[in-house]
Formats: C-alpha cells, sequence, structure tokens
C-alpha cells in the first residue's frame, strides 16, 4: 500500500467509504461519445500517424479511467478503488506530454489541421482543441481530489468552477 492510500485511508475513508459508482450510466456514456467525436474529428482531418497515435492514446486512457470508475451496482469501497483511475489518468497525463514534445518537434500544419486559414490560427486551433478535450479529464481529477482531501472541498469547488467556465 502507498503512502498516499494509507494517508487517505487514515484521513477519510476509515470512517466513510466512498459510494460507487462515482458516476452515472449516462455521464460515462457523454464522456464516452464526446471522446469518440473528438476520435472521428482527429480521423477525420489528416494529423500525422504519430500526433494521432499520441492524442487516440490521451483519449483512450481517459476513458479508460472514467470506466474504472463506473461499476454499474452501487457499492461501497476504499481508497485502493481509486488506484487504477489515478494511473490511467497518469497515463494519459504521458500521452498528452508526449503529443505536446511531438507538436514542439513537429508543428501541425495546414495539410493536418485545416479548421483555420493562417498558420497561427491553426496552431491556435490545435491547441484549443487540446484543451478542450483536457477539461473533461481534469475535471475527473478534480473529483477524484474532492474524495481524497476532504478538509479541502472549497479548492476542489473552485478548482471545478474554473474548469467548467468556457473563458
Amino acid at each position: 500500500m502507498s503512502r498516499l492510500t494509507a494517508y487517505c485511508d487514515w484521513v477519510k475513508f476509515r470512517q466513510e467509504p466512498i459510494q460507487l459508482p462515482l458516476y452515472r450510466a449516462e455521464q460515462i456514456d457523454a464522456i464516452g461519445e464526446f471522446y469518440q467525436t473528438r476520435l472521428a474529428i482527429s480521423r477525420d482531418v489528416n494529423l500525422a500517424p504519430g500526433r494521432r497515435f499520441r492524442y487516440s492514446s490521451f483519449c483512450k486512457e481517459i476513458l479508460a479511467a472514467y470506466g474504472t470508475l463506473y461499476t454499474g451496482e452501487p457499492c461501497e469501497a476504499n481508497v485502493d478503488c481509486l488506484i487504477t483511475p489515478l494511473n490511467h489518468i497518469n497515463e494519459a497525463l504521458e500521452w498528452m506530454s508526449k503529443l505536446r514534445d511531438y507538436d514542439h518537434c513537429h508543428p501541425i500544419s495546414r495539410l493536418e489541421w485545416f479548421h483555420a486559414t493562417n498558420d497561427i490560427q491553426i496552431q491556435r486551433s490545435w491547441l484549443r482543441f487540446k484543451l478542450d478535450s483536457i477539461r473533461p479529464f481534469l475535471l475527473l481529477l478534480v473529483h477524484i481530489f474532492r474524495l481524497m482531501l476532504p478538509d479541502h472541498r472549497e479548492f476542489c469547488e473552485e478548482l471545478e468552477g474554473s474548469l467548467r467556465r468556457k473563458d
């Protein structure tokens, strides 16, 4: 058992277990649709294979993280049930980092991403696409933080509020 797991058990979960599922089936379906749409967009444009692979790997890890938090039947669990989604979140971060590095070495071109008219707009449009893809992922992370750090509820609510705003 890791130190974080032991700490979380000591702080909260010895007294109050996690109620699963964390998300309703409709919420998981909506997230799945969101990322399937994103993957379809990335397939419909002419992204370089390396860029497409990294982006699709990121999406798959996020879908896996959400999937592990939906068990179907209501039940109680302890912090150990969060380890698998946190591992998927870590992998997703790794893939997004690899995508950022790839983008740095191979800037996206008009041939790959035709949602803009000049090179600066292409870079911004692609960046916006990636940032919009990260939003549900960050909301999941805040949800997990809220469970793991119950004494920091206000901070988590502030984070969630800023992620839900579109500005």
